[in-house]
């Protein structure tokens, strides 16, 4: 049974609206750990001028952390 094609299309931009309103930044700058880890790494970049750290080639499909430092 299918449902009708105007709930179906209201039903999936209600999900998007929603999914916008919790992930939308209510604070102008970052919380939690990555925000800080992203922000340190940054920092690092703009004083020194290259990469300190060290991406480990698993981390790319999320299977290991970040980086090493």
């Amino acid at each position: 049974m299918r449902l009708p094609s105007k709930p179906t299309y209201a039903f999936l931009l209600f999900l998007c609206v929603i999914n916008l309103a919790i992930r939308y930044p209510r604070t102008p700058h970052e919380l939690g750990y990555d925000g800080f880890i992203y922000h340190g790494m940054t920092v690092s970049l703009v004083q020194n001028g290259y990469a300190l750290w060290i991406l480990h080639p698993l981390s790319q499909a999320g299977r290991f952390s970040f980086s090493r430092a």
